[in-house]
């Protein structure tokens, strides 16, 4: 009969391991009849291997008079792991002497977390086990929940696309492969004209929603190689691979096109759009390009693209720049590219968001 501890463990999952088959059977009748769910395994790479692939909860390895053969077999294959945690091995020892299971204890070989004789109660077995399996499954917890907070360290959670770190990692990949195979690499930053006034206007659940908008246009323009990304606030970015400065030119000015056919209204206080004319919704953009004349790193890159979304911003915004060597110094050519996206040169005071 189950002891009163162990009814809300009934589903433990108990994997007995051993040399010798009716020791094996004996025990999990044992620990079937107290309510866990067993399956036995010789010491046999095939059988082992066959065990630990149902992802036990808990290992009992049948030591009997010191052979060590369990213990061995499960060090030779590798106990494997199930979500970043390793299942606890309980030892239940038949004849091994104390001198023996100190010095066990004292190496943790394979996992091994816990001693038990053979002899002893069920009140005790049962307990040593769901320790155990109480261990592994806050291990298994743990392991998701570090996955998952670094899932949300690369994942924006109000659009769902890549953050600025999700980017950052893309990019030092994308960037090792343009220089591997001398191809080219694109990437433009995209910032809402004016969008913290629009914001405090209109209010934050509409603004939320030009984001989560943008990030849907976002994704319906570029390739399934590229990456859009939340680059931080109303700020956006796309890696561009295998694209030079002229063709991601013309993914900007699909983003310009798109966000001047946003149509937006603001929300009311109970959540119904209200009626109105929705206000308009421009964005600046600044282009990076590897390889070009002082964009040779992947530190120059953002830092072409940033210097470039600043000259869009401070020109007077809702328009397209690209670096290029003679931005800095603020010559015809830097200007030549502005022109081509026909924003007005006198719209706006700086860059204000």
């Amino acid at each position: 009969m189950l002891p009163d501890e162990t009814e809300a463990m009934i589903a433990v999952k108990v994997l007995v391991v051993g040399t010798d088959a009716a020791r094996l059977e004996s025990l999990s009748r044992r620990l079937t009849a107290m309510g866990f769910v067993c399956r036995t395994a010789p010491t046999t790479p095939v059988a082992l291997r066959g065990g630990l692939l149902q992802s036990p909860d808990v290992i009992a390895a049948v030591e009997v008079g010191g052979a060590w053969q369990p213990v061995r077999r499960l060090i030779e294959n590798d106990a494997v792991e199930r979500d970043g945690a390793s299942a606890p091995v309980l030892v239940v020892a038949d004849g091994v002497a104390p001198s023996e299971r100190a010095e066990a204890m004292a190496t943790g070989a394979a996992n091994v977390s816990d001693w038990v004789e053979i002899t002893c109660l069920d009140r005790e077995l049962a307990g040593r086990l769901l320790r155990l399996a109480r261990w592994r499954r806050q291990a298994v917890e743990n392991a998701e929940l570090r996955r998952r907070c670094a899932e949300l360290e690369t994942v924006d959670g109000l659009t769902g696309l890549p953050s600025h770190r999700g980017l950052q990692e893309y990019l030092t990949a994308e960037f090792r492969r343009a220089e591997r195979y001398t191809a080219p690499l694109s990437l433009i930053l995209i910032d809402v004209d004016r969008f913290r006034s629009l914001n405090e206007t209109h209010g934050y659940p509409w603004g939320d929603r030009v984001l989560q908008a943008i990030a849907r246009g976002l994704r319906s323009i570029v390739r399934e190689v590229d990456m859009a990304s939340r680059y931080g606030g109303d700020e956006f970015a796309l890696l561009l691979p295998e694209t030079d400065a002229a063709a991601a030119q013309v993914v900007a000015s699909r983003v310009r096109a798109m966000m001047e056919s946003l149509g937006q209204t603001r929300p009311s206080s109970d959540g119904e759009a209200a009626a109105g004319p929705a206000p308009r919704i421009t964005v600046s953009a600044g282009i990076g390009t590897y390889p070009q004349a002082g964009v040779a790193t992947r530190g120059q890159i953002l830092a072409a693209a940033e210097s470039a979304l600043r000259r869009a911003k401070d020109e007077g915004r809702n328009r397209i720049v690209a670096h290029t060597g003679a931005l800095a110094a603020n010559t015809a050519p830097a200007r030549a590219v502005e022109a081509q996206t026909g924003a007005d040169p006198d719209a706006g005071t700086g860059w204000s968001g």
